[in-house]
C-alpha cells in the first residue's frame, strides 16, 4: 500500500539523484573549456600553412629617391627587442574597375558637376585634362578608368602672405567630400575620422607648413582608408596620403591629388619576414626611406605589419613592416618572404 511517507522518501530520492545530475552538467560545462583551453596552450596547434595561391608576388614599386643617405639604428621599443610579428598574412588583388566605351562621357559630366567645363584635352588614352570656368588657371587631370585625378593650379594670386581670413576645417572637408564623392565613385572605403589637418602660411609665395593656427591662411586635408585586416594602410609619403588637398581662405580647393586603390575580397595567404630579417635588410639599405629630416642616428620606437598603397596601379595590395622612429621617421620593408617575390 502506498503511503504519504514512502511517496516523500521516493520524491527525496530522485530530488537527491537530479541534483546529482544537474551538479554534474554544470560542472562539465565549466570544466570542459578550462581542459581544453590547456591542451591548446600545451599542445597548440599548428598554424594552417600559407596558400600561396598567386603564386610568386610582383615586387612592391615604391618611388625613387633621387639621394639616399646612410643611418644608424638603434631599437628603442617599449620591450626594448625587436616584435614577434605574425607568421603569415593575407595578399589581396586591387579592384580594377571595367573598361567602357561610356568612360569619357561619364567624366565629361562629373567634370562639369565641379565646375571643371572646358572641352576635355586628350592626354594620354585613359587621361584628359579639364579647366575650372571660374579659374581657368586650375585644371584637372583624370584618369577616367580608375578615376584618380590631380588638381593644379598656376594662379600665384590666391597666395597673398597678408591675408587674415582663415580657412573652415569643417567647410574644407565638405568641399573635399563632394569633390570626392563627384570624381571618384568607389571611395567608400574612406574613414573621414582619420582625415590629417596640417596648416599653412605664405612665405615668398610659398606654403610653408606651421604647427598651430594662429597665423593660418591654408589648410592641407590628408584623407585615409580603413584598415584591412584590422592592419592599416601606409602611403608613399608618410605620415601623410596619397589623398591630399590644399583649402583657400573661401574653404575651396586650389590644388590636390587623389591615388586611391581597393582590395577585393579575393587574398591568398603568404609567410612573412621575421622581424629580425627585416632590420638586417633595413641596416643593409634595402628599405624605402621617405624621411626628409636631418637625423642619422635613429631611434626605432615602434615596428609593425602595415600594407602599402602608392600612385602606382599594382595588380596586389601586400603587406610590408614598417619601421617608425622619431622626427617622422619612416622606413618600409616588403614583409612577403623573398621566396614569394620575383626577382626584380
Amino acid at each position: 500500500m502506498i503511503t504519504l511517507h514512502s511517496v516523500a522518501e521516493k520524491i527525496k530520492k530522485i530530488s537527491k539523484y537530479v541534483a546529482i545530475i544537474f551538479t554534474a552538467l554544470i560542472f562539465t560545462i565549466w570544466i570542459i573549456p578550462i581542459v581544453k583551453q590547456a591542451k591548446e596552450n600545451l599542445f597548440p596547434a599548428p598554424p594552417m600553412p600559407p596558400t600561396v595561391s598567386f603564386g610568386k608576388l610582383p615586387p612592391i614599386i615604391f618611388p625613387k629617391i633621387n639621394e639616399k643617405k646612410t643611418y644608424t639604428y638603434n631599437i628603442e621599443t617599449l620591450s626594448g627587442k625587436l616584435p614577434q610579428l605574425p607568421i603569415t598574412t593575407k595578399v589581396h588583388t586591387i579592384i580594377n574597375p571595367m573598361q567602357s566605351l561610356l568612360l569619357l562621357k561619364k567624366s565629361i559630366r562629373d567634370a562639369n558637376s565641379v565646375n571643371f567645363t572646358s572641352s576635355p584635352i586628350y592626354i594620354s588614352e585613359l587621361e584628359y585634362k579639364w579647366d575650372n570656368k571660374n579659374n581657368p588657371k586650375q585644371s584637372l587631370f583624370l584618369n577616367i578608368l580608375y578615376r584618380n585625378f590631380t588638381i593644379t593650379n598656376n594662379n600665384s594670386d590666391i597666395l597673398d602672405p597678408l591675408e587674415k581670413t582663415k580657412p573652415s576645417r569643417d567647410e574644407s572637408i565638405k568641399a573635399v567630400q563632394l569633390l570626392v564623392n563627384s570624381l571618384n565613385h568607389n571611395s567608400t572605403d574612406i574613414d573621414y575620422t582619420k582625415t590629417n589637418y596640417t596648416y599653412y602660411k605664405i612665405e615668398n609665395n610659398i606654403p610653408m607648413e606651421i604647427k598651430n593656427t594662429a597665423n593660418m591662411q591654408l589648410i592641407k586635408i590628408n584623407l585615409f582608408q580603413n584598415k584591412i585586416n584590422n592592419l592599416p594602410i601606409y602611403y608613399e609619403n608618410p605620415p601623410y596620403s596619397t589623398m591630399n588637398f590644399l583649402i583657400d581662405k573661401n574653404n575651396e580647393i586650389l590644388s590636390g591629388e587623389f591615388f586611391h586603390y581597393s582590395p577585393k575580397e579575393e587574398n591568398a595567404t603568404y609567410p612573412i619576414k621575421l622581424a629580425e630579417l627585416a632590420f638586417e635588410e633595413l641596416k643593409k639599405g634595402k628599405a624605402y626611406i621617405p624621411y626628409y629630416g636631418k637625423v642619422n642616428k635613429i631611434l626605432i620606437r615602434n615596428i609593425f605589419l602595415a600594407y602599402y598603397l602608392g600612385k602606382e596601379n599594382q595588380q596586389y595590395i601586400q603587406p610590408i613592416i614598417v619601421f617608425e622612429g622619431d622626427d617622422n621617421f619612416f622606413a618600409y620593408v616588403s614583409a612577403v618572404s623573398d621566396e614569394w617575390v620575383q626577382n626584380q
